[in-house]
C-alpha cells in the first residue's frame, strides 16, 4: 500500500512540474511579445526570393522603407511616403478565389483573354 502512495504522489509531482514548465514558458513569451509589440513600426509586406534573401516593406511615422534583408544583415533600398500606399490600398479591388481561378484558367486556355474587373466576388452576369 505504501508503494501504491509513493507511485501516486510521484504521478502527482511530475504533473505539478510539467504545468510549471508549461506556465512559466506562457509567461516568458508573453512578456517577450509584449516587449516586442510596438504601434511605430509595422511590416507592410514581406517577398522572400531565396530561403535567406528577402524584400520587406517596413512602414514607421509616415513612411515607408523598402529594405533587403540577407543572413548578413539588412540594405535600404528606397524610402516611400505612407500616403503613397493608403492610395493604392484603397484603390485595390478583390476578387474571390473562383473568379481568379476562373481568370486564370481561361488565359490559359485563350492567351487573347482578358480577365473582368475584380469587384467583389459573385458570380456577375452569369
Amino acid at each position: 500500500m505504501g508503494e501504491g502512495i509513493k507511485l501516486v504522489f510521484s504521478v502527482i509531482g511530475v504533473a505539478v512540474i510539467i504545468f510549471a514548465a508549461y506556465f512559466v514558458t506562457w509567461l516568458i513569451g508573453t512578456r517577450h511579445m509584449k516587449m516586442g509589440a510596438t504601434r511605430d513600426i509595422r511590416v507592410r509586406d514581406r517577398f522572400a526570393i531565396t530561403k535567406d534573401k528577402s524584400f520587406v516593406l517596413v512602414q514607421s511615422h509616415g513612411r515607408v522603407y523598402f529594405v533587403a534583408l540577407t543572413n548578413n544583415g539588412a540594405t535600404l533600398l528606397d524610402t516611400y511616403d505612407a500616403e503613397e500606399f493608403t492610395e493604392a490600398d484603397n484603390a485595390r479591388t478583390t476578387m474571390s478565389f473562383k473568379d481568379a481561378f476562373a481568370a486564370s484558367l481561361l488565359s490559359k486556355i485563350n492567351p487573347n483573354h482578358k480577365p473582368r474587373d475584380g469587384g467583389e466576388g459573385g458570380d456577375g452576369d452569369r
